[in-house]
């Protein structure tokens, strides 16, 4: 079936909702704000590609972690509704954010200020605590995970549906992926804050570590070598941050910060 076709189809049987429309897509499909009508709230539905329903075990895959997104309540996590599947489709239906991803804001500003990574960092953190004490990993954190709300205070909200644990197969982005992910093993709590460091490394320089090196030479040197202090390249940066991110990022993981650690380092500095 054709995608539009099926987003029609799809969108007529959705009792309750009004005022489709198309906010745009990712990776797994088409994005749509609806209002729904009870509670005369927007909310998001993400529709699944037909393209990825044709194969099951991908699709399987998605509709897994959206379940496992769904059983998730904290206020730095992007809540799930509702998650469900026919026999042509299959879609999912969420709190809609309003703002911006920490991807759209960096290719406005290039970087963020200290003050604005350092709240990004800790709540984040929480998020990630609060995930892996309900047994729910990340495995797949980037920039694009990570959203800013536009009210104030602008709450950071972590997207959890794009989420590849439990599976060892190190399909995330390489750019912020762990070094034992790199290396085929499953994604820990410091795994995820392994990525979290290396997306504050970006954002508040503008480059990850090695970012100059060719993309497979770059995984080797992550694996090698020790990046160096990002406070010498955000001079301007408080110390208890760039000693954060720094912390965050070492290759060994029993020399990183759990998330419990990160969040009290940046709580009582």
């Amino acid at each position: 079936m054709h995608e539009a076709d099926a987003r029609i189809g799809v969108t007529r049987r959705l009792t309750g909702y009004a005022a489709f429309h198309e906010l745009g897509r990712n990776a797994q499909g088409p994005i749509h704000s609806a209002l729904h009508v009870a509670t005369n709230r927007i909310v998001a539905i993400r529709f699944l590609d037909p393209t990825i329903l044709d194969v099951p075990e991908a699709a399987g895959n998605i509709l897994n972690n959206w379940r496992t997104a769904a059983r998730l309540d904290h206020p730095n996590i992007i809540r799930v509704a509702e998650v469900r599947e026919t026999p042509d489709a299959a879609w999912m239906i969420a709190e809609l954010v309003e703002g911006e991803t920490l991807t759209e804001r960096m290719h406005r500003t290039h970087t963020i200020e200290p003050d604005e990574a350092t709240r990004v960092m800790l709540e984040a953190a929480r998020a990630v605590q609060y995930a892996w004490s309900r047994g729910v990993g990340h495995g797949n954190l980037t920039p694009n995970s990570i959203f800013i709300e536009e009210a104030t205070p602008h709450q950071i909200r972590v997207d959890y549906t794009s989420a590849i644990f439990p599976t060892p197969v190190p399909i995330g982005n390489p750019r912020f992926l762990s070094i034992e992910q790199v290396r085929g093993l499953p994604p820990t709590e410091r795994s995820d804050i392994y990525a979290l460091g290396m997306i504050l490394h970006e954002a508040l320089t503008g480059e990850t570590p090695f970012s100059g090196v060719a993309g497979t030479q770059q995984l080797i040197r992550r694996v090698t070598e020790d990046p160096p202090p990002v406070g010498t390249l955000a001079t301007e940066a408080p110390r208890r941050l760039t000693d954060a991110i720094d912390r965050c990022i070492r290759r060994d993981p029993a020399e990183r910060w759990d998330a419990g650690e990160l969040i009290r380092a940046l709580e009582t500095a």
